[in-house]
């Protein structure tokens, strides 16, 4: 059976370096790529099982981005999940609209990361839910792993990029630490 493969899209390259390693600790293959438009061209050269997509980037933001995808969608079996640092600024009703397989926020622990990333390749992930209730209450995605998460309703998208903020960087860098710590102790064990 042929190695399943994941495209990781983010603009930002210690979040890419951060994906990279736990898709390579999953024992998948990946491409990457920096803005939606060369994630679309990563996609018309290869076959990809999963897509892990930025939301707020340059050159076709993740929303353009999945519009794409989904005309693939529907002559492949791709996946697709979001992937978002800034709950608040997230366009709820487009994502709705867009239906990914699943929307993850960056600052999500790696092990339930490691777990979503696993069920939407292997195609046991329950169906994702995004219900967007009235302004000034919270919506709740009902993830593929279960966990409910909160996004700000009332918040409008940016359609642009914007700089992680230093708490979402200093998280990344930890998570980032700590999966090198396990990569080093898994080669040492070999």
């Amino acid at each position: 059976m042929a190695t399943k493969s994941v495209l990781i899209v983010d603009d930002a390259p210690e979040t890419r370096i951060f994906l990279k390693g736990i898709v390579n600790s999953l024992g998948y293959s990946f491409f990457e790529a920096k803005t939606g438009l060369d994630a679309l061209k990563i996609l018309n050269d290869h076959a990809v099982d999963l897509v892990i997509l930025d939301v707020m980037m340059p050159n076709y933001d993740g929303y353009q981005t999945m519009e794409f995808i989904n005309k693939l969608k529907q002559k492949r079996n791709i996946k697709v999940a979001f992937f978002s640092g800034k709950k608040g600024d997230l366009d709820l009703e487009k994502i709705q609209e867009l239906k990914p397989d699943d929307l993850i926020h960056k600052t999500v622990e790696i092990q339930v990361l490691k777990n979503k990333l696993k069920k939407l390749i292997e195609g046991t992930a329950a169906p994702f839910k995004l219900t967007i209730p009235s302004a000034n209450t919270h919506a709740s995605a009902s993830s593929s792993s279960g966990e409910q998460q909160s996004n700000n309703a009332s918040s409008a998208s940016g359609g642009g990029h914007k700089q992680q903020s230093p708490q979402l960087q200093l998280a990344h860098r930890k998570q980032l630490h700590q999966l090198s710590q396990q990569l080093l102790v898994q080669k040492l064990k070999m």
